[in-house]
């Protein structure tokens, strides 16, 4: 059995879940979702898997995307799908199963994968517990890898009625129009260098650096990875994020993130 493993990763959970997943596996080939919408290749391997975090209780506006290049010809392809999330999946499975029914394809399998939150704003995860939390989820990607093996159909992971319905039918609907352009909450301080790491990792190149400084360009996924990947902490979320502990994937090299 071949199988592509499309990822979409900001500091990368999502991509370190692909790698152990894609241990599980020896036919296997691991792929950036930015590569393969710009390259405008999709791999024709026999199972298709699709590992995201949960952004705002839905899709990342990259996810969307990606399914929109999915071709009606892979209908009988098995899909499934990781849903990478710091404990709240809500109805992002449904979501995404409900786009590619729209391209006349079909969620074979769809799974909610525990990891830290990079949401500094709200969340500081201490090293210790980042190490707890991948070395748990490890019996999930276990199970994940033999239902794939098996092209078994299990019920799509999800959340209570009541998120599915109000965190991902009605805030996430609602939200998805504004992100591109929340990135205007970004500013860069005094202690910035104009290094450009910012603009290395963003995995959609909303970056660039003018007279020293990053500016954003208004396609903005919300992945924090400019945030989270500055060396001295110079981008501040408005006032919010100022204080607030950086989240680093202890598993995850940073140029890993450059790779797009």
């Amino acid at each position: 059995m071949s199988i592509s493993i499309y990822y979409f990763t900001g500091t990368g959970n999502s991509l370190k879940i692909s790698k152990e997943l894609a241990s599980r596996f020896e036919d296997v080939q691991l792929i950036p979702m930015t590569a393969a919408i710009r390259n405008r290749v999709i791999s024709d391997s026999d199972t298709i898997v699709l590992v995201f975090p949960v952004y705002m209780f839905g899709l990342p506006r990259i996810v969307r995307e990606f399914v929109k290049k999915l071709s009606k010809q892979m209908r009988n392809k098995y899909i499934a799908a990781v849903a990478v999330n710091g404990g709240t999946i809500a109805g992002t499975l449904l979501l995404l199963d409900k786009k590619l029914k729209a391209r006349g394809l079909q969620l074979s399998a769809g799974f909610s994968v525990i990891t830290p939150s990079n949401f500094i704003v709200e969340f500081t995860v201490e090293e210790e517990e980042i190490k707890h939390i991948f070395e748990a989820s490890k019996e999930k990607i276990n199970e994940i890898a033999s239902v794939i093996k098996s092209k078994g159909t299990p019920e799509i992971d999800r959340g209570t009625r009541k998120d599915c319905i109000f965190k991902t039918g009605i805030l996430n609907k609602f939200l998805a129009f504004l992100i591109p352009i929340m990135d205007t909450t970004f500013k860069s301080t005094h202690s910035c260098t104009g290094c450009g790491i910012c603009a290395k990792v963003c995995p959609v190149n909303n970056i660039t650096i003018k007279d020293g400084s990053p500016r954003w360009h208004h396609h903005c996924q919300q992945c924090f990875a400019c945030i989270n990947g500055c060396p001295r902490n110079s981008i501040e979320y408005m006032k919010l994020s100022v204080g607030k502990k950086r989240y680093h994937n202890p598993y995850i090299k940073l140029e890993e993130l450059m790779k797009k």
